[in-house]
């Protein structure tokens, strides 16, 4: 099911699966798209709206692989095919880390500037990193979107709030380590 389709029936009975992916990289379109039309699968894809055409440089930093994001253009090939997009935020900062100003300026304008560009509706936000506090989610809300995703693990449910949608995501044993290694640290640093 879409997204939206969950976002109008979030309490239908029966198990359902959405297919999300983050960023907008171009390699979703060019391998995952004709998997997807070949099974009849919908999916979202949400962009990082300030950089179409651009890199991952957030990743680079951290040592992951470089990858190309999709032009303006890819977009609209999506979107053609059938295909759903959301928001990313506007630069992929971490959110919780910014002044409010600036997180606003991230998730509202990041709405207008995709709904500009593409004449599209953009309802559905995915936090830059997973990082989202009360404060964010707000700001969330506030700029009209209707779900947020996380990468908080786990299965929505009924009672699960709409602005804080877990996922189910494959990592590799490499990033499966790296994340688990970043969190104990994390934790035992503060």
């Amino acid at each position: 099911m879409s997204l939206s389709e969950f976002a109008r029936n979030a309490a239908a009975k029966g198990r359902k699966v959405i297919l999300t992916f983050d960023d907008g990289c171009a390699a979703v379109l060019e391998n995952g798209l004709p998997v997807l039309q070949q099974h009849g699968f919908g999916a979202i894809q949400f962009l990082v709206a300030g950089l179409p055409g651009g890199r991952n440089e957030w990743d680079v930093r951290k040592g992951d692989v470089a990858e190309r994001l999709m032009t303006v253009e890819e977009v609209r090939r999506w979107l053609a095919a059938g295909m759903e997009v959301g928001s990313h935020s506007m630069t992929h900062r971490n959110l919780r880390h910014l002044e409010e100003s600036e997180a606003r300026e991230e998730i509202a304008g990041s709405k207008k500037k995709l709904e500009d560009t593409y004449a599209v509706p953009i309802r559905h936000f995915s936090y830059p990193y997973g990082s989202w506090n009360e404060r964010v989610r707000d700001l969330v809300q506030e700029a009209g979107y209707e779900t947020a995703c996380t990468m908080d693990f786990g299965v929505n449910g009924p009672e699960t709030p709409p602005t804080a949608l877990k996922r189910i995501f494959p990592l590799s044993s490499a990033q499966l380590l790296r994340k688990a290694r970043h969190r104990v640290l994390r934790k035992f640093s503060m």
